[in-house]
């Protein structure tokens, strides 16, 4: 499964029952009608939970090499906040220290 595809299985299986309900349903019939893969990768139906940690970000400065990280709050319970981080041994740092420096999301 292409790395899209995962974040899109994990996206539907973390949103649950908002799926539908405003804005969630309103995002994914946005996404439907201004995407044909997006669509065909939609009525697919993937479910995941999260999975691999590490994430690989094709960039224009460069591929960015992320790990993720999920904390869950406890009031609400539903709540949650996704934190990336650069991976060491990469080009990552740099690479972000750069488009820092550049004042925009080098694209």
């Amino acid at each position: 499964m292409f790395v899209s595809r995962c974040l899109l299985a994990e996206f539907r299986a973390e949103a649950g029952a908002s799926l539908f309900e405003p804005p969630t349903s309103d995002l994914v019939d946005r996404l439907i009608r201004a995407s044909p893969n997006f669509r065909a990768a939609w009525e697919e139906h993937d479910l995941a939970g999260f999975t691999h940690p590490v994430r690989l970000i094709h960039h224009p400065v460069g591929d960015l090499h992320l790990e993720r990280h999920r904390l869950r709050f406890a009031n609400p319970a539903d709540l949650h906040m996704v934190i990336f981080t650069p991976v060491r041994a990469t080009a990552t740092c740099a690479l972000l220290r750069e488009m820092a420096a550049a004042g925009d999301g080098g694209g």
